[in-house]
């Protein structure tokens, strides 16, 4: 029965000490790696490239509500637009093509809202002419609405961004 309880307060004192030693390794807050936000992208990214952050998170805002999630223009059964900017997988394709010739032969990721923010920001600096590529900074542009038809998705659209 001796042995028993030696056996039983030794048991406690080894699960104690684990106990402690666990909670004394975990990581802190503060030390844990904090992933920025959308927004805090886009404004680093606006500032790497010379570029105005304000105009930047407004076409977000319009195309995904700063989302990277977001989906859009449906067809047939599949979704065509994707993340914080909304890019298609064409758009994406030609846009990092100018990014990986002009700046860094770096892979980007379309999934990716970082990298979204980054080729975004880049082609508003260096390729203002193909901001018309969406729909929302054209709207902005007009002063804050933009109808069209999408030959694409075969529908009239009116856009809204102010």
């Amino acid at each position: 029965m001796k042995i028993i309880k030696i056996m039983v307060i030794i048991v406690i004192i080894s699960l104690y000490a684990i106990g402690t030693k666990m909670r004394t390794e975990a990581p802190t807050y503060d030390s844990v790696a904090r992933q920025k936000t959308p927004q805090e992208y886009i404004v680093e990214y606006s500032k790497q490239f010379n570029t105005d952050p304000n105009l930047l998170l407004k076409i977000a805002r319009c195309e995904s509500q700063f989302d990277p999630l977001t989906k859009g223009d449906y067809k047939d059964g599949q979704y065509l637009a994707i993340g914080l900017y909304q890019y298609h997988a064409g758009m994406w394709d030609d846009s990092e093509k100018l990014y990986r010739k002009d700046v860094y032969d770096e892979d980007l990721d379309r999934n990716s809202y970082q990298d979204q923010a980054k080729l975004t920001a880049f082609i508003f600096a260096e390729h203002p002419n193909l901001r018309t590529k969406w729909t929302s900074y054209v709207a902005y542009a007009n002063g804050g609405t933009y109808k069209f038809y999408s030959k694409l998705l075969g529908k009239n659209y009116t856009v809204v961004c102010k």
